[in-house]
């Protein structure tokens, strides 16, 4: 495992990389975050007070302990994700699925998947499953999961960001969730026709 400890300026350099998990150990004193088109105004140290750690891999080998971590790259480990698009189509009909979905408001108003329990919090926002339930309810009119749930499946465009969320939401605590790296795209592409659309 390799822990990074960044400066401030390689941090803001940093979390404005799309390829890079804005995972950070301890970051002090850095004024404004980019992440993405996300901008944060406020301190890292702050927004960031959950060390999360950023893991990082040797030429695209795991690390000494990252069988036991979600990868930095996209999740494609079977303990880790859900790989099949069809299985996922059978938990979504089963109501089998708890499905946090992490994109950016404006490609959820295209199309999300129809699961009957879902909660749309991206990327940027994932902290709030490290904060309070009530206020969780209060902004995103559903109930906190329960960290033992093993229901949770996070979902993105392409895998990349829910393999990011799956990262946070383990540090948090959520142990059994796991991920759809088909994503979107694979869903839309399976099943054009079943979709929620707020255009």
């Amino acid at each position: 495992m390799r822990v990074a400890k960044l400066s401030n300026q390689f941090a803001s350099s940093l979390l404005r990389q799309p390829s890079v998990l804005p995972n950070v150990s301890k970051i002090v004193g850095a004024k404004s975050i980019n992440f993405h088109h996300l901008h944060y105004h406020q301190p890292a140290a702050t927004l960031f007070n959950q060390h999360i750690r950023l893991y990082s891999s040797k030429q695209g080998t795991q690390d000494e302990d990252s069988d036991t971590k979600p990868l930095i790259r996209r999740e494609l480990r079977p303990e880790y994700a859900v790989l099949n698009t069809a299985h996922m189509k059978k938990l979504v009909d089963n109501d089998q699925v708890m499905l946090v979905d992490v994109r950016e408001p404006h490609e959820v108003k295209a199309g999300r998947v129809p699961a009957k329990r879902y909660v749309h919090v991206p990327l940027g926002e994932i902290v709030a499953f490290n904060g309070n339930p009530a206020t969780f309810k209060e902004k995103y009119g559903v109930e906190m999961p329960a960290k033992e749930d093993t229901d949770i499946v996070i979902m993105c465009r392409s895998g990349v960001r829910s393999t990011w969320a799956l990262q946070a939401l383990h540090t948090y605590g959520f142990s059994k969730s796991s991920h759809f790296p088909g994503a979107w795209l694979a869903w839309n592409e399976s099943f054009p026709d079943d979709n929620i659309k707020n255009e």
